[in-house]
């Protein structure tokens, strides 16, 4: 009966049309608060799971911090690092490492554990217009813990490849595109399971400073398409507001950021879409001060 209810509490975290493994948890509280459109978002420090061209911008090294229990259930729970840095005029490098677990009476349900690298390079650069690539290599590591009867499911891995690009007209205007797991990834040794594919587009617009706008529209494997969006505003120089909406399901986000001497601490809020309930997440980011010579 224990595990019983710890599949069911654990098919509940997971839900979704597709119902796979490392399902779509977003990862950044300020991504969150704007609704998780982020394709076209400039350069942070969570820029490999995003949309890896943006490291083509990369300038003094980022690193950042997140934790979160999805809809507030005591049982799961997910934390991610990630961290990048400029390698002159061949672009910018990211690393990260995401973990999501379910644990149920003391017992281990299930560890999906996601250690991402990736690469993003500037291809075309003028007055108007830079325009720049990425890549992103993601390592999945899947592991069940034991059933009632005393059998180890074992574990499994599996390799994806992530690519993106990014373009920035005029300054004010970003346009982004993703592709997840372009290279049809399977994990399991005997009933293989195919990893979430994704493609996403969407457009980020700064009419001024201050203010920025993000649509993207997102496509997955078996689901209906996905529409994000989200506003950002500088109320004062340390304090930023956030507010956005997602469809399929309708979910309200909003959040707030502070900042201070490159520390960003951030916070992010969706509603349950539904049944289930809010999630609140929390995270950090660090902007390493700017060498001088």
């Amino acid at each position: 009966m224990r595990n019983t209810l710890g599949v069911l509490l654990l098919v509940m975290v997971t839900a979704g049309p597709a119902g796979a493994a490392f399902e779509d948890i977003e990862i950044s509280p300020r991504n969150r608060a704007l609704g998780m459109a982020n394709v076209a978002m400039e350069l942070d420090a969570w820029a490999v799971y995003h949309n890896p061209a943006a490291l083509a911008w990369a300038a003094e090294p980022r690193a950042a911090a997140a934790y979160v229990k999805p809809f507030g259930y005591g049982f799961s729970s997910q934390s991610a690092v990630a961290a990048n840095l400029s390698i002159g005029k061949f672009g910018g490098l990211g690393a990260a490492f995401r973990h999501f677990g379910v644990d149920h009476e003391g017992e281990n349900l299930t560890q999906e554990t996601t250690v991402s690298l990736s690469h993003g390079l500037k291809l075309l650069e003028d007055i108007q217009s830079t325009v720049a690539v990425g890549w992103a290599l993601n390592l999945y590591s899947l592991d069940y813990g034991t059933s009632v009867g005393g059998v180890d499911p074992g574990s499994a891995t599996g390799v994806g490849l992530d690519i993106g690009a990014q373009a920035v007209i005029q300054e004010r205007t970003r346009v982004g595109f993703q592709a997840l797991n372009v290279n049809n990834p399977r994990i399991g040794d005997f009933d293989k399971e195919e990893l979430i594919r994704r493609v996403v587009a969407g457009v980020s617009y700064a009419p001024y400073r201050g203010v920025t706008t993000l649509l993207d529209i997102s496509f997955t494997q078996g689901e209906q398409a996905q529409y994000r969006g989200g506003t950002e505003f500088e109320i004062a120089e340390y304090f930023l507001l956030r507010g956005g909406i997602r469809t399929a399901p309708t979910i309200l986000t909003f959040g707030a950021g502070f900042r201070w001497r490159g520390l960003n601490l951030d916070y992010g809020f969706s509603s349950g879409g539904g049944v289930l309930a809010a999630t609140h997440q929390f995270g950090i980011e660090y902007v390493f001060p700017e060498k001088r010579d």
